[in-house]
């Protein structure tokens, strides 16, 4: 298999954009990638206009920003962005985004703790998709505890730290929410009961709501 990275950098080059950093992020080369569920995420910044199209890579999903899209990149991305290992960064994109991401780390855990109560007391969006709006939480929590303790963390690492701090094993759990988050959001398939159940996906609800809570507590 062809390097997914490379192809499209070659493809930008022949094309006559300017790279200035290619890199892939996300889950990919990491022991929270799951074969034939997890899409390879790459991201690159060019100098210039943004193309119009781009070679077809199969399960590859492509994130082609500018120099001036760098100011508005969130915290999770920023956070890959800072642990990634780009093979071109001419513009030492990990040091200036590692100094711009300066939020207080206590505003985030609050924002992630109002956003679990919340999906916690909603009800209707419980019965048409926890799990869809629990993945993207459970990646702002991967992402704020990657910034505190300044290495990548991803599902695995941190069911395995509630596991320590409340005595509950949701890894599974975590590895299920994903893939159905995949199926349904990326490959388009209607069933997200099909890959976690409802009971699974409010047990993990309830239980990051305690993992945070103690975060902050310990902060």
């Amino acid at each position: 298999m062809s390097d997914p990275l490379r192809v499209l950098v070659e493809y930008l080059y022949e094309n006559g954009f300017s790279v200035l950093y290619a890199s892939y992020i996300g889950s990919y080369q990491t022991e929270d990638w799951i074969e034939n569920v997890s899409d390879i995420d790459i991201m690159v910044v060019i100098d210039g206009k943004k193309p119009r199209k781009l070679p077809r890579l199969d399960d590859v999903d492509v994130i082609v920003l500018t120099s001036k899209d760098l100011e508005n990149i969130d915290t999770v991305l920023a956070v890959d962005i800072i642990f990634s290992k780009p093979i071109i960064d001419t513009i030492n994109l990990r040091e200036i985004v590692g100094k711009k991401l300066n939020e207080d780390e206590l505003v985030l855990l609050n924002d992630v703790m109002r956003e679990l109560d919340e999906l916690s007391k909603n009800s209707p969006a419980l019965e048409l998709g926890c799990g869809i709006l629990l993945y993207p939480i459970i990646r702002k929590i991967c992402a704020i505890l990657s910034y505190l303790h300044n290495e990548k963390w991803g599902l695995r690492k941190l069911g395995k730290e509630i596991l320590q701090t409340v005595g509950a094993d949701i890894i599974e759990g975590l590895l299920k929410i994903k893939t159905a988050y995949n199926k349904v959001l990326k490959v388009g398939e209607k069933h997200f009961d099909d890959y976690v159940t409802r009971e699974e996906c409010l047990n993990t609800l309830e239980t990051l709501r305690k993992f945070v809570r103690i975060l902050r507590q310990n902060f």
